[in-house]
């Protein structure tokens, strides 16, 4: 392969990386997958979407311009790429700002830049807001429900056989990554 088509194909990555991920984020403000309230979940079945939508448009770059230079290998490579990478900044910064109890607070701050706000106010002003006001424990408690970790019984709920193995693969995590248990195992502590 000479140089110059090299540089082309790379461009074409680049295209159609970028022309996938600018439909990826526009497909957040449509009525698609609208019915899965869990914000996590939304955006994978997004992601997948404009995960299609980037194999067909190197598909077709394939078929009718790039014949001879791009391959069916390209086409997956491409995917791969754009699943990957979109996957990675989904989960770590629009889930992230979604739940985050620092973006919380940062937020409150920015609101009044340069005011002296005292530790107590903002612990308050989180439990208040963030927990009371804007539904955070039933937010995160309904997700639980939705994706089968505990389930509704005898008028109260249970972790499933689901919850269980998750708790034990976070456990798993936390020893491997020295993540303080107390987090983790919170009434045994």
């Amino acid at each position: 392969m000479k140089f110059r088509e090299f540089l082309l194909l790379v461009g074409v990555y680049v295209l159609v990386y970028a022309v996938s991920s600018a439909i990826y984020v526009l497909l957040f403000g449509s009525p698609l997958f609208g019915a899965l309230d869990v914000f996590f979940y939304r955006g994978i079945a997004l992601l997948l979407v404009s995960s299609l939508i980037a194999a067909g448009l190197s598909f077709a770059l394939k078929k009718f311009w790039l014949r001879r230079l791009m391959t069916y290998r390209d086409i997956l490579l491409i995917f791969t790429i754009f699943c990957s990478v979109n996957m990675l900044f989904f989960t770590h910064v629009p889930v992230t700002a979604e739940r985050s109890i620092s973006v919380f607070v940062l937020g409150c701050m920015a609101v009044e830049p340069g005011t002296v706000f005292i530790k107590q106010h903002m612990e308050d002003l989180f439990m208040n807001k963030y927990v009371v006001d804007f539904g955070a424990f039933d937010k995160r408690f309904h997700e639980q429900i939705v994706t089968g970790t505990i389930a509704e019984e005898a008028g109260g709920y249970v972790i499933t056989g689901r919850g269980k193995a998750l708790m034990k693969f976070y456990d798993l995590i936390a020893d491997c990554f020295h993540i303080d248990k107390k987090l983790i195992h919170p009434m045994s502590y």
